[in-house]
């Protein structure tokens, strides 16, 4: 058997396989014989059925089978031959078989990239440790504080102003007709000020009076959030149906045991801080993987596979699409093609492909396993995430249909656990920043 290999990258390799004629007739010789012996056609007796009805009869089957077998065993031949370790599915090019000639097929696979060593000790680290202040703790409690809000009538006579709660009828349209992603409401609750919509839109509605109706033009601008908006010139038809003020709870005691199983607005305030310096922490370590990332890939060049690419880039629309979902969405309805999500999120696609083949490297160099003890704490902070029993969790993974979704689990357990290695194999300056 010939076998040429052909360097296409450094990870995509081109193989040319010749399997001589020799073979490719012993292969189907010994394909016929067992069907010899084993064969009942009436007329014959079997084991003296001639070769040539099997062929007749049997030579699309024998040749499917043939041809299975041979690049079966030449592709995996030449991977040993040429010492590669494919990554993802080949993709061949395949001929028709003819008993009596060579076969020749090629197949084109790719591979991880060539990284080499990685030097992951003295880097130069810095983490930012937040400090959470009395200002924070404010904002927050202000936060609280508008969330327990209540409204009433507003008494006196007079036109819509800012911080005021408009009560409106409205509808939407674009070039004369009724704007489906904006549906018409009836006694909708507007706070000015809050720029729910945009900030036009506010502005408009300020200074009604009850009953007044009032058209108006609003253009979204090209990176508004809503797709369906973006660069749209829209126009509103609003009748304020009543004025309604704010009315705020005292920030105390009461406060806090309306919030949630607090006493006082102390353990509310302790609450808070511990929830914000979490989140700070999660922050901070974040920051301080990216330094990481940043550091370590600037030493080293090396390709993506387009497979490892791929399966980075579907997981993020697959994320898009089930984030949509929950908001009863499509893409489509979001404003997006499948076209356009691949424009928006290639570089981010080729940016994680990029991390995770650099942590790949770093387990295979560092031999990093995953103890068991290290899977079950796995589970249990999953468990806390998604607010779901521990033995929920392991039975889900347990699942037959769910054991590429554990392999996942556990790699990304590993690729935690080579993040930490990192962190701890290095002298990390602390740089403290108020909030």
């Amino acid at each position: 058997m010939q076998i040429t290999l052909e360097e296409i990258s450094s990870v995509k390799k081109k193989l040319q396989i010749e399997i001589p004629q020799s073979d490719v007739n012993r292969e189907f010789k010994k394909s016929y014989n067992e069907i010899k012996k084993t064969a009942n056609i009436k007329g014959f007796r079997k084991g003296k059925i001639p070769i040539q009805i099997i062929k007749q009869m049997f030579g699309k089957s024998v040749n499917d089978s043939v041809k299975s077998n041979l690049l079966q065993e030449a592709y995996s031949k030449a991977l040993r031959d040429k010492d590669l370790s494919p990554i993802g599915e080949p993709d061949l090019n395949i001929p028709e078989l003819k008993e009596g000639e060579p076969f020749k097929f090629d197949v084109t696979i790719e591979v991880k990239p060539e990284i080499g060593h990685i030097d992951f000790k003295n880097l130069s680290l810095k983490k930012n440790k937040y400090i959470v202040g009395d200002n924070e703790l404010e904002i927050q409690l202000k936060a609280i504080q508008s969330q327990l809000a209540s409204s009433i009538p507003l008494e006196e006579k007079r036109t819509t102003q800012n911080n005021d709660i408009a009560v409106i009828d409205y509808e939407a349209f674009v070039d004369g007709k009724p704007y489906e992603q904006i549906p018409k409401g009836s006694n909708a609750s507007f706070k000015i000020g809050d720029k729910r919509i945009i900030p036009e839109f506010d502005e408009n509605i300020t200074g009604l009076t009850v009953g007044e109706n009032k058209e108006f033009t609003i253009s979204f601008p090209k990176d508004y959030v809503d797709k369906n908006l973006a660069e749209k010139n829209i126009l509103f038809k609003v009748s304020l149906k009543e004025i309604r003020q704010e009315v705020l709870p005292e920030i105390n005691d009461e406060l806090a045991k309306k919030v949630g199983n607090y006493e006082n607005l102390i353990q509310l305030k302790d609450a808070i801080k511990q929830e914000l310096e979490l989140g700070y922490e999660n922050r901070s370590t974040q920051e301080l993987t990216e330094q990481i990332y940043k550091l370590l890939l600037d030493k080293k060049e090396f390709e993506v596979p387009d497979v490892w690419y791929q399966y980075e880039l579907n997981n993020i629309i697959w994320e898009v699409e089930q984030s949509l979902a929950l908001k009863n969405m499509t893409i489509e309805d979001a404003g997006y093609t499948m076209e356009s999500l691949v424009q928006e999120y290639k570089e981010t696609a080729e940016k994680q492909a990029r991390r995770h083949l650099l942590l790949d490297k770093i387990i295979e160099q560092e031999e990093i396993k995953l103890l068991s003890e290290e899977l079950e704490l796995g589970y249990k902070q999953m468990s806390e995430v998604m607010k779901r029993p521990v033995e929920n969790i392991k039975e889900y993974y347990s699942q037959e249909e769910n054991k590429n979704k554990l392999d996942m689990f556990k790699y990304s357990l590993l690729e935690k656990k080579a993040i930490n290695m990192i962190i701890e194999a290095n002298n990390i300056e602390e740089v403290n920043l108020s909030t």
